[in-house]
């Protein structure tokens, strides 16, 4: 085979390649608590009751999820809360099920995928 057609055919090969990745989108990275205030300033345009807080720790066997940086005592048993990375792409529904000290726990479903620390909790009106 000629040079010529071995170059082609090496190219060809690599852009085919180049095109079937299988490597699944970069998660976004974790939000800070600035973040979190940002995106609260945010939502509090549209919903000046709106709060963000930050997922602090998370327990995958029983769904429950930590959250910090909001006011435990403003949230009731059974509020819904939703869950986005800091690209505020929504990944879970979840339900308030107790305070302790000041975190917020928070039972979730459904996710798109796996919560973690650095998500972002937020309760708006709808």
């Amino acid at each position: 085979m000629p040079k010529s057609r071995w170059i082609i055919a090496v190219i060809s090969l690599t852009s085919f390649m180049g095109c079937r990745s299988n490597k699944p989108a970069p998660l976004p990275p974790p939000a800070t608590p600035y973040t979190a205030e940002r995106l609260q300033a945010e939502f509090q345009q549209i919903d000046p009751s709106a709060r963000v807080g930050l997922v602090d720790a998370v327990i995958k066997s029983d769904q429950l999820v930590a959250v910090s940086h909001l006011d435990p005592a403003s949230f009731h048993r059974g509020e819904s809360i939703s869950f986005m990375d800091s690209n505020k792409n929504l990944i879970a529904e979840g339900t308030v099920v107790r305070t302790v000290d000041d975190l917020l726990i928070v039972h979730y479903a459904d996710e798109s995928r796996p919560l973690r620390k650095g998500d972002l909790a937020v309760k708006v009106k709808m």
